[in-house]
């Protein structure tokens, strides 16, 4: 549920799925946001999860949403000698309460 495919170290290449998850935002006064809901994750349950950006999975543990044990991070990002992002070592999930 990210524009992008991700690379996991050692894994074949997880392709982008053409559904990116986002944090709803409403802006109500000059210089502040205001969060809204989450949106794109409605095809997100027990037999579809989804790898989302942290603050969407944050936002989703926070508020206790239906789909937040269905999400996915990529975690421990590997970087070619540039410094450039070229995979993942893992996948992670968010939690609330531990």
């Amino acid at each position: 549920m990210t524009p992008h495919a991700v690379e996991i170290v050692g894994q074949a290449p997880i392709p982008p799925s053409g559904r990116v998850a986002r944090i709803e935002e409403r802006r109500v006064v000059i210089d502040a946001v205001e969060i809204g809901g989450l949106i794109g994750l409605e095809e997100v349950g027990p037999n579809n999860h989804g790898i989302v950006s942290r603050p969407v999975a944050y936002i989703a543990a926070l508020t206790d949403h239906p789909t937040a044990p269905y999400l996915w991070v990529v975690d421990g990002f590997v970087r070619d000698p540039q410094g450039n992002v070229v995979g993942a070592e893992r996948l992670i999930q968010v939690r609330a309460n531990w």
